[in-house]
C-alpha cells in the first residue's frame, strides 16, 4: 500500500473542485486572507453555474492551493463574449516554499486556464486583478498579461464641495417596480452604446441586481441622478460605505450621455454632506473617467491601484496592447469591493 504522505509534492493532483469541497476552500481562504469567505458568498460567486475552482491537494488530502473563476458577458467593438473572471487565487502558507519549488501552483494556474479558458470551451479570454506579486509570477509562467491600469482616486468632502452645482438631484432605485427595471435597462443599453469602443464587461439590469442587490455581504446603495425638469434618468449610480465614519465608494455608474459626466459628483455631495462621510473614493480605469471635467479629475488625489491582467496575449482578435485607454472598469467589476 502506497504511503499518501510519500507522494511528492510534485504530483500532487490538481483537481477540479465542487460544492463538496466548499467548506474546504471557505478554510483555506481563512487562512490565506485571514477573512471569512461565508457559504452565502461562496454560493453567489460560483453556485448555480457562475463560476468555476480547481485545487491542488497535498499527499494528505489536504486543500493547499485554489483557483477560481466567475463567469462575465464582455462587450468590445460590438462583439459580445462570455469570459472568466479569475477570483480567490490562493496558496496555503505553510506549502508556498514548497509549491513555489516544485511547481504545483504553477501547474494549477495552467491547468486552469487551459482547461477552464480558451476558444476551445467557448471562454475567449480571462481577466483578473492580481496583485503586483501575482501578476508577477503568472507573467513569469507566460500565463498573464498586463492589460490596462487601474487607478484609485479621493475626493474629501471639501474637495466635492468644489464640484458642487445646482439643478440635479438623486433619487433611491426601487428594485421591487418593474417601471424602474425597465428604466434601468433603458439607461444601461444607453451607456453600453456610449462605450462600444471599449472593453467593457456587460453592466445590464440581471448583472446590477446580482452585483449590488443580491450581495450576500456588502449594502450599496443605488440612486437615480435626475437633472431639474426631466422625467427621464441622467444616470445611476451605486455606492457604498467603507465602513462608520469613513469614505464612501463610487462603485458603478451608468450615464444616458457623456454630459452626464460633469454633473455626477456633484449630485453626489449634498447627500454625502448630509451623511458627515469624511470623502468619496474611487477605483477605476482611465477610460471609466475620459469624460469626466478635468477640475474634478485634478481635485482629487490618485494612485495607481493595480493592472487589470489577462491570459492571452490577443483579446478578441486584437493584440492586448490595442486595448489600451479602452477598458472600462470600475470597483463594480471585482468580486472583492
Amino acid at each position: 500500500m502506497v504511503d499518501a504522505l510519500a507522494i511528492k509534492p510534485g504530483l500532487w493532483p490538481v483537481l477540479d473542485l465542487t460544492e463538496v469541497d466548499w467548506a474546504d476552500v471557505r478554510s483555506l481562504f481563512g487562512q490565506v486572507f485571514g477573512g471569512d469567505l461565508s457559504p452565502g458568498m461562496q454560493g453567489w460567486k460560483y453556485g448555480s453555474g457562475r463560476g468555476v475552482c480547481m485545487g491542488v491537494r497535498d499527499g494528505a488530502g489536504a486543500l493547499v492551493a485554489h483557483y477560481g473563476g466567475g463567469y462575465r458577458p464582455v462587450a468590445a467593438d460590438g462583439q459580445l463574449c462570455t469570459a472568466l473572471q479569475m477570483q480567490d487565487v490562493m496558496v496555503s502558507p505553510g506549502a508556498r516554499d514548497v509549491l513555489a519549488r516544485f511547481g504545483p501552483f504553477g501547474r494549477l494556474t495552467r491547468s486552469f486556464i487551459e482547461g477552464k479558458v480558451g476558444e476551445r470551451v467557448g471562454v475567449p479570454f480571462g481577466f483578473g486583478f492580481p496583485s503586483a506579486r501575482h501578476l508577477k509570477l503568472g507573467h513569469r509562467l507566460g500565463m498573464y498579461h498586463a492589460l490596462e491600469p487601474v487607478w484609485s482616486w479621493r475626493w474629501s468632502l471639501a474637495d466635492l464641495a468644489k464640484c458642487a452645482v445646482d439643478g440635479v438631484r438623486l433619487q433611491v432605485l426601487d428594485w421591487g417596480s418593474a417601471t424602474e427595471l425597465q428604466m434601468l435597462d433603458v439607461l444601461a443599453r444607453q451607456h453600453a452604446a456610449l462605450q462600444a469602443g471599449c472593453l467593457m464587461p456587460v453592466r445590464d439590469v440581471a448583472w446590477w441586481r446580482h452585483r449590488f442587490a443580491n450581495h450576500p455581504q456588502h449594502v450599496y446603495a443605488v440612486r437615480w441622478l435626475y437633472q431639474a425638469g426631466a422625467s427621464a434618468p441622467l444616470a445611476a449610480v451605486v455606492l457604498r460605505q467603507l465602513g462608520p465614519d469613513h469614505d464612501w465608494e463610487l462603485m458603478d455608474w451608468l450615464v444616458a450621455a457623456p454630459a452626464a459626466h460633469a454633473v455626477l459628483l456633484a449630485a453626489l455631495w449634498p447627500w454625502l454632506s448630509h451623511e458627515g462621510v469624511p470623502g468619496l473614493q474611487l477605483w477605476a480605469s482611465q477610460a471609466a473617467v475620459v469624460d469626466w471635467p478635468e477640475a474634478v479629475l485634478a481635485a482629487a488625489s490618485r494612485a495607481r491601484a493595480c493592472d487589470m491582467a489577462v491570459t492571452h496575449e490577443t483579446v478578441l482578435s486584437r493584440h492586448a496592447n490595442d486595448w489600451a485607454g479602452r477598458v472600462w472598469v470600475t470597483g463594480g467589476d471585482t468580486d472583492f469591493r
